[in-house]
């Protein structure tokens, strides 16, 4: 009997420190370019955002929008590495910067967001899915 509690045991911690090295089972990296729309002005507009998880899990990226009959762009950064499936960036362009803050599905293939610029609260529309996935 003790033998095989000594055998479950070290079963037990070897399966842990696996678990460990492994990393949390949710740490899936964000990554793709993401079709949708973002508030612009008084319109909805067509939006690319371009996103990538960074060395030290923090998500960096670009966005293109419809800017009345022409392309604008703009990078996104998050200043500390969030956790989990909402996450908060700083956009800038050239009409500002400011705040968005996403959140992402469960299979991370599409996020909804609100945009605000400078440091108002966000409350405009910025959504997105993996470009080639559906509407």
């Amino acid at each position: 009997m003790f033998r095989s509690t000594g055998s479950f045991a070290a079963s037990i911690m070897g399966f842990a420190l696996m678990l460990a090295l492994a990393g949390p089972a949710a740490a899936q990296t964000i990554e793709g370019r993401f079709c949708g729309r973002l508030a612009s002005g008084a319109e909805i507009v067509h939006a690319v955002t371009e996103l990538r998880t960074t060395a030290d899990g923090r998500l960096s990226g670009s966005y293109t929008f419809d800017d009345g009959g022409t392309a604008s762009s703009g990078t996104l950064s998050e200043l500390e590495a969030g956790e989990g499936r909402t996450r908060r960036l700083v956009w800038r362009d050239r009409y500002g910067s400011g705040t968005l803050v996403i959140t992402f599905d469960q299979s991370l293939q599409s996020f909804r967001g609100l945009w605000g610029p400078g440091r108002s609260e966000p409350n405009a529309r910025w959504d997105g899915r993996l470009c080639g996935t559906g509407t």
